[in-house]
Parts: C-alpha cells; structure tokens; sequence
C-alpha cells in the first residue's frame, strides 16, 4: 500500500486540486454568463416540479414547459429541454431546488466534481497504481485532460454516476463483495439502458449474489421513484424510455451519439430509426456474442484477466447503447488505463528507452486531440471505441494463455 505520502499521493492530490479550481473557475464562467445553453435547465426543472410535489403530468411536455419558462426565456415548446430521467433523480437535487439557479448549478458541478475525484481515486488504487509514480502521473495526465470528463462536469451529466457505478461494481468483484457490487450496479438506472449489457452477462455467468444486489438497489430505487411522483409515473417514463426521440424532438440528433447506432444514423444519412434497425441488432448482437464468449470458463476476479473482461462489458454497454453522447465516453476510463497501463509495463520490461515512454504519452495526447476534434460530431469516436474493443480481446487472449501455461 502507498504511504500517506508517497510520490504518486502527490501528484493525485495536486493535479486533483488543480482540476477543482479550473472546472469551479469554469462553472462559475458559465452560470454568470449563459446556463440556458446547458443541460441544467432540465435538471432544473426536474428539481422544482419534485420539490413542488407535481405528480400529473411529470413527463408531459407541455407541463415541463410551463415550469421551465418561469426560470428560463425560452420563446416555445419547440425550445423546451425535457426532464427525461427517473423522478427519482430529481429527488436529491430538490433539497436545493429553492437556490438561485446560477446558485443550483455551482453546487451540483461541485457533488459531481467530489464523486468523479472519489471515484478516480478508487480507481487508481484498485488497479494498484499508486506503487509506481509515473504510472500515477501518467493516469492523471490521462484523466483531468479527457475532455468527457470536463464535459459531464459543465453539462452537469449523470455520467459521473455511472462511472462510479462502474468502477465501484469492479472494485467489490475483485475483494469478493458481489452483493455490494450489484447495488452499485443498480445506479445504472438512471439510465435504465445501461443497465442491460451487466445483466445479460451476470444471467449468463450465472452472478446471482450480484444480481440479487441489482434487485435490492433496484427495488429502494423504485419506491423512490413512487414516493416521488406516484407509481402511475413510473409507467409513464416507460412510455418516455420507449419514445424518447420524439420528446420535444431532443433526442433526435444521432450525429452526437457515440454508438453503434448512431454511427449507423450517420453513414446511411437517415434518422429513422426503421432504416438502422436490423443492422443495429445484428452488430449489437455480433458484439455480445463475442463479449459473451470472452466470458467462458471460471472467472477469476483477482486475475488481471477479470479488469479486461470488465472493460469489454462497459465497452460493449457503450458500443449498444440506444443513446450515448459525448460525455458518456468517460466511462471509457478504465478501458483505456488498462491498455496504457499494460503497455507502460510492457515497455519497462523490455528496458525501453525512456523517450519510447514518452511516445506512449504522446499517444495519450492523441486520443485527447481526436476526442477534441470530434466533440461536435462524437459519433466519429465509434471507429475509436471499436478499436479499443478489439485491442482487449487481443489483451485477454493473451493473458487467457498466460495463465493456462502458468496452470499447467
């Protein structure tokens, strides 16, 4: 274990401070300049009508215009940034729906802020990164310079909960905490699509302490839901799930989904989802199949080997996810830190000279350009995420026959 002390707590904690005072600098920049640009506004809005006990007509668009043009000058319907998430998300944020909204949303950026350091810190120590400070120096570098992370910060994104539910399921996996590991994983359910993938591969490995977990953390979230706007409610977001992209037409706009599907919406010049369908599914399916496989035989959490089949579930997750936009990418985190982390080790064993090492962070920079590149048109990324996909099942294949060699 790292002492209190050690290099690699030093450079976590100074550029995590770092981090802190530009995206603050950041957040306050925009909530005195022009917040109806971002994504507040619906989460503002899904605050108040909480806080204000609104029951009928939660999801109704016309309802929500009605609160959301008290707060924000917007001149129609047309311009409306629905509330699309369970009632549940907005239970939290109601405690402070009475704030100011420039006010609302410094606090908010703040908790997520907090939990994305919290996270990344949990994830820098499970895959034992603080033994070694430039590895540590190198994940940072990586991690405070993608700019999904800086955008799930300023867009106020559910995304820094599902990179915890993430990283904290995988965490307890690997110190045999299963059940806590499914609780975790019930947090996916903000974006109940995400939650997909994990399932089918627990089902198929047969995880049922870690299912058990989902269902107990998906049960409390359910009455949450209820309490929070009636259970009739609950139907209704499932008819919201099932027609998202006719809402307001919000959702309408695949050219910034980094999915498969989007990907697909793009090279066919269409947005009728009819058009991409069979295709969606087959490569959605073709992908599955293939994380599927990757998961045969015993898992051995305490192998290297599990940290590589737990990235290919979230890029699989990601790949065929009906709605994934650019900030989401920041799920890719622990993927993308466990090629750099192995090729890092590959080198050092090769006694490599040290300006190849800096290659390896060049390379990192890379990734960061094309990610700055195709911020306005993430469905580009998919090629990228593809490639990633590809290199783990490389990575486990070799590791699969390392530890069959070693078994023998």
């Amino acid at each position: 274990m790292a002492s209190k002390f050690s290099p690699s707590v030093v450079i976590f904690i100074i550029t995590s401070c770092l981090f802190t005072i530009v995206s603050f600098s950041l957040v306050s920049y925009i909530a005195a300049t022009d917040l109806i640009r971002f994504d507040v506004r619906a989460f503002y809005t899904g605050a108040v009508m909480a806080a204000h006990n609104v029951t009928t007509g939660f999801y109704d668009p016309t309802v929500q215009y009605t609160w959301q043009k008290q707060f924000f000058a917007i001149p129609d319907q047309t311009y409306l940034l629905p509330f699309v998430y369970p009632s549940f998300v907005a239970l939290p944020i109601s405690v402070i729906a009475s704030l100011p909204i420039e006010l609302f949303y410094k606090v908010v950026a703040i908790a997520d802020i907090f939990l994305l350091l919290w996270t990344f810190f949990i994830l820098l120590r499970t895959l034992k990164l603080f033994s070694d400070p430039v590895q540590t120096g190198i994940a940072c570098l990586l991690f405070f310079s993608f700019l999904p992370l800086w955008e799930s910060v300023m867009q106020i994104q559910l995304t820094p909960i599902l990179f915890f539910a993430f990283i904290v399921a995988w965490a307890a996996q690997k110190k045999h905490h299963n059940f806590l590991a499914g609780v975790a994983l019930s947090l996916l359910l903000v974006r109940p699509h995400l939650i997909i993938v994990p399932v089918i591969v627990l089902i198929y490995k047969q995880q049922w302490r870690t299912l058990a977990g989902i269902g107990a953390g998906g049960i409390i979230l359910l009455f949450l839901f209820a309490w929070t706007t009636g259970i009739a409610s609950v139907f209704t977001y499932l008819h919201v799930l099932l027609n998202y992209q006719s809402l307001a037409g919000m959702y309408d706009q695949p050219h910034l989904e980094a999915t498969l599907k989007g990907f697909l919406h793009a090279i066919t010049h269409t947005r009728d989802l009819g058009h991409i369908l069979p295709a969606y599914i087959f490569l959605s399916g073709g992908i599955l199949i293939l994380l599927l496989r990757s998961l045969k035989g015993t898992i051995n959490t305490t192998k290297p080997s599990f940290d590589i089949q737990w990235s290919l579930i979230i890029v699989t997750t990601i790949l065929t996810s009906p709605h994934t936009l650019f900030h989401d990418v920041l799920l890719l985190m622990l993927p993308i830190l466990i090629l750099v982390q192995r090729l890092v080790g590959y080198l050092s064993k090769r006694s490599v000279m040290q300006w190849k090492l800096w290659c390896v962070i060049y390379g990192v920079f890379f990734f960061e350009l094309l990610s700055g590149i195709f911020r306005s048109y993430p469905v580009m990324l998919v090629p990228l995420i593809l490639s990633i996909f590809g290199l783990l099942m490389w990575q486990l294949r070799q590791e699969q026959a390392r530890q069959s060699l070693h078994a023998v």
